[in-house]
């Protein structure tokens, strides 16, 4: 296969996921992602905050959970920095491999027990909203064209 067909392929392959994500998904993920795409300001740096590094290499990026005193738990703030990364990654054909890494002790020690505490107080809609971008991320982490 050339190099021009695998790229019609990975191209094709992204459209097919973008639809299924409509279709199936409903809402596409990509709050902040999509707000500074049309601002035409997304940049790795844009994607850096507190609790996750999106780092580009030449042909790699890499993702680093950067909760360690926290043991790198997942919580909203975590979710929405996940999602923005994994929304990039999509439409980025250069970037042949993705390595999700973390610092500190643990890779994740899952949820965080203060947010789940929070759930209590929270509406059911609103639990099954965060719940539902998780699975979004990680069915957009599985689709993605890269290698990870």
């Amino acid at each position: 296969m050339t190099g021009r067909a695998r790229r019609h392929e990975a191209r094709t392959r992204s459209e097919r996921a973008r639809a299924v994500q409509a279709e199936i998904l409903g809402v596409p993920l990509g709050g902040a992602h999509r707000r500074l795409r049309e601002a035409g300001l997304m940049q790795v740096r844009e994607l850096e905050n507190m609790c996750l590094k999106y780092m580009m290499g030449r042909q790699s990026a890499t993702l680093m959970f950067n909760k360690a005193a926290a043991n790198n738990t997942i919580d909203l703030e975590m979710l929405d920095a996940m999602q923005d990364a994994i929304m990039d990654l999509q439409d980025r054909p250069q970037v042949r491999v993705v390595v999700i890494k973390s610092e500190g002790k643990f890779f994740s020690n899952g949820f965080d027990p203060k947010y789940l505490m929070s759930e209590s107080n929270m509406t059911d809609q609103q639990i099954a909203a965060a719940q539902m971008q998780f699975a979004k991320i990680l069915y957009h982490l599985q689709a993605l064209p890269q290698l990870t």
